[in-house]
């Protein structure tokens, strides 16, 4: 994933292995992010098989943009219309605001 930030966050990814499941504190993963980490992280979930992901941007992340997403053996991909952003002062996803 491509991320840029102004200051360090904690990102936290949860992940369902199952359709009909939902996202738990028991499922996901923490990254702690610092601005000198800008651009290409990587983030890695303890599963085969993933079903679906969410990306929590910690407390007050300030400003932050996000590039490409990408989850090996899958084709890049965007992020969904209609995301919600909490306490964040400015998002950019691939570009567009």
């Amino acid at each position: 994933m491509e991320v840029y930030a102004d200051k360090s966050i904690l990102l936290e990814c949860f992940y369902t292995t199952q359709a009909e499941e939902n996202f738990t504190a028991g499922k996901s993963v923490q990254y702690l992010f610092h601005p000198k980490d800008s651009g290409l992280i990587s983030i890695s979930l303890p599963v085969e098989h993933l079903h679906k992901i969410r990306l929590d941007l910690g407390v007050m992340p300030g400003k932050i943009r996000l590039g490409t997403l990408s989850i090996p053996g899958h084709t890049s991909i965007g992020y969904e219309t209609g995301m919600s952003y909490y306490n964040i002062d400015n998002v950019i996803i691939n570009g567009g605001g």
